[in-house]
């Protein structure tokens, strides 16, 4: 059986090469770049071997699903450029494929936050990212998952590894641009308008299951700071969501204000 390794990736010259490196083992390896990206990812990419593609943005999974499609092997691997493939998960999708009667299958993801592997805070998480390429077609702009049929979801020995996290800024700009789509897609799903009660709810549910359910306060400082990040992303999702829901707009109201005499 062969597998596609699909990665998604934007600015990503410092990561990438790693990344690539730990999916040696595919058969081959295709990196869809944001068209928006003004580094060395895509030549990076080229150099290592794999086809690269580049798209502009829309969503997650509107960018993964575009790499999917460009796929030749009937498993595909889904990858972001800052993961990385242990060699026993490597071993395992091999050892597995032989013959295998499953559509897709779960694996773990080590999250790293800020240069720290958190014990605590349910920062681990399990996905499917080894599928049939025919039922591979993500859903959702965020939170963007496969519709399979739990029976036929195997398990897989090994894990990915994410070094996500690397800086405050970085961090920042991502969890407002995740949190935007996040608000976006609300939308289209007719959330309830958001109430004052929201905003101060949504951050303190995320703190609560960080710090307290899953008791990220045993991880230190590197385990609130990245629970506060968690809290700002719910509160930053529901203002931009009360935002978004506004009626006149915002810039309707600011035009407004500016045609009266002062």
């Amino acid at each position: 059986m062969s597998v596609s390794a699909v990665v998604i990736a934007g600015n990503e010259e410092r990561m990438l090469p790693g990344c690539l490196a730990s999916l040696a083992f595919a058969d081959e390896v295709i990196v869809l770049v944001d068209a928006a990206s003004t580094d060395r990812t895509a030549a990076i990419a080229r150099k290592a071997g794999a086809r690269v593609f580049k798209r502009t943005f829309d969503t997650f999974a509107g960018q993964k699903n575009f790499g999917i499609k460009k796929a030749i092997s009937e498993w595909i691997l889904i990858v972001d450029a800052d993961e990385r493939v242990t060699s026993g998960l490597a071993v395992h999708i091999h050892r597995v494929l032989k013959g295998s009667d499953r559509d897709g299958y779960r694996l773990k993801i080590i999250n790293v936050l800020f240069g720290k592997r958190l014990q605590h805070g349910d920062w681990d998480e399990k996905h499917i990212r080894l599928i049939r390429k025919r039922f591979a077609t993500y859903r959702g702009a965020v939170h963007e998952h496969f519709n399979l049929n739990e029976e036929k979801i195997g398990k897989l020995k090994g894990e990915i590894w994410h070094l996500s996290h690397r800086s405050f800024g970085e961090t920042l700009r991502k969890t407002v641009h995740y949190s935007d789509l996040w608000a976006a897609q609300m939308v289209k799903e007719k959330h309830p308008a958001v109430k004052s009660k929201t905003l101060l709810a949504a951050p303190a549910k995320h703190l609560w299951r960080r710090l307290v359910r899953h008791a990220g306060w045993r991880d230190g400082i590197t385990g609130v700071v990245a629970a506060g990040f968690d809290a700002f992303g719910a509160f930053y999702a529901f203002a931009a969501l009360w935002n978004l829901q506004r009626k006149p707009s915002l810039d309707e109201t600011y035009r407004k204000l500016d045609r009266q005499k002062w």
